[in-house]
């Protein structure tokens, strides 16, 4: 097995057991409203559903959000290299931004907004 993936592997599973990881998910509003939604949907279903079967939703439930998880957190680390990459050459993203800008202006990207 490739050390580093076993390595990155326990990295995430850490990552999603730190106190701040839960406070994070105990105190943000848009969470606290998405688990109070599913949750509500869930009693509902567990009215209609065999009992087996409701376990099984919940497992994948939770598979989805351990894959959103992951997802998320190596999406941050490519940011935070990217912004390091980036904050150690201001010359290059002033060009950058300089160049963009009179290709906006001449019609040539298509913006956002």
């Amino acid at each position: 097995m490739d050390k580093n993936m076993e390595i990155i592997s326990q990295l995430m599973v850490t990552i999603t057991q730190t106190n701040e990881w839960f406070r994070i998910c105990h105190e943000d509003a848009q969470i606290q409203r998405a688990t109070l939604d599913l949750q509500t949907v869930m009693e509902r279903i567990a009215a209609l559903i065999p009992e087996e079967l409701m376990d099984e939703l919940w497992d994948a439930l939770g598979n989805l959000e351990e894959a959103q998880e992951t997802a998320a957190i190596l999406y941050g680390i490519r940011v935070a290299d990217a912004i390091r990459d980036v904050a150690a050459r201001p010359t290059d993203l002033t060009r950058y931004i300089i160049d963009r800008a009179k290709t906006g202006a001449q019609g040539g990207t298509k913006r956002n907004g």
